[in-house]
This record gives C-alpha cells, sequence and structure tokens, in this order.
C-alpha cells in the first residue's frame, strides 16, 4: 500500500454525526448511509462523491465520533433536514493511502499509517476520513473493496 503525504482541501458533506459503540458500526454505516441518500433525494440534491466517515480520535476504543454520509457541493453549512447536517471537513496536510480488500483488514491499513507518521515525524490532528470508493454488494467479493484511508496531521 503506498501512502503519500499530501495536502487534502476543504470540503462539504451531509452527515449524520454520533458516538458509536464499536459493536454497533456496521449497523450504524449501514442506515446513515440510507438516511442520508434519501434525505439529500428528498431536498433535491444528490452526493457529489462516494460514501465516507469522518472521524474524531479522543483515545477511546469502546466507542467513536463518527460523522458518515456523501460530500455534497453548494449547499450550505447547517441542518439539512432533522439529524442530517452540511459540515465543514477541514482540509490541510495529511497522510493518505488506498486500502484493496475487506473491511475487516482497515486495521491494520491503518497501523501502516501510524508507523509512517511517526517515521515522518509528525503527529495526527485528531481526526481521520475513510472514503468508500467501491460501493460493497451483499454478495459481491470484499477482496475487491477500495478505501481511500486519510489521516489528517500536523
Amino acid at each position: 500500500m503506498d501512502i503519500t503525504l499530501t495536502d487534502e482541501p476543504t470540503r462539504l458533506a451531509a452527515l449524520v454525526r454520533r458516538t458509536v459503540p464499536m459493536s454497533d458500526l456496521k449497523p450504524f454505516y449501514d442506515s446513515v448511509y440510507t438516511h442520508v441518500a434519501a434525505t439529500l433525494a428528498s431536498t433535491g440534491n444528490a452526493p457529489a462523491g462516494p460514501a465516507l466517515g469522518w472521524l474524531h480520535h479522543d483515545g477511546s476504543t469502546e466507542a467513536l465520533d463518527i460523522a458518515a454520509g456523501f460530500p455534497v457541493a453548494g449547499l450550505p453549512t447547517g441542518t439539512l433536514e432533522g439529524d442530517v447536517e452540511v459540515l465543514e471537513i477541514p482540509g490541510g496536510r495529511a497522510l493518505v493511502a488506498i486500502h484493496e480488500g475487506p473491511y475487516a483488514d482497515l486495521p491494520g491499513a491503518w497501523e501502516a499509517l501510524v508507523e509512517r507518521l511517526g517515521a515522518e515525524g509528525l503527529s495526527p490532528r485528531g481526526d481521520t476520513v475513510e472514503e468508500y470508493l467501491t460501493q460493497p454488494e451483499p454478495d459481491g467479493d470484499p477482496a475487491l473493496n477500495r478505501t481511500r484511508l486519510v489521516m489528517m496531521v500536523r
């Protein structure tokens, strides 16, 4: 897996943000992506890119502060409808890699970014983004999943 140090742009995304126990991540993602996509459609909008998860790290291993949804363009920040908000994901320096394979292998891929972080003498900003470049299919081959990993750094 190639890891590059790059500058990420600031972007807008329609998201639902919650603190989610680790054991509930999959159901959270499954329900939120459907909900955000339906909200975008009902307001006459559409995703401007693939599904993403924006994680805020506080050191907890039991629950994650996570926002999930889709990038959008041309919408003001604030509540879109109900619990769906348009938020700005700040840009900046980041370590970026493309993970190819099952989601179960993502922790190892993130560990490679953490190792690179130390080797580069960088420190984490405290948030990461996972962009799901391929949409998983119920009977699809997980080895074909492509996930863009973005670790914001200082």
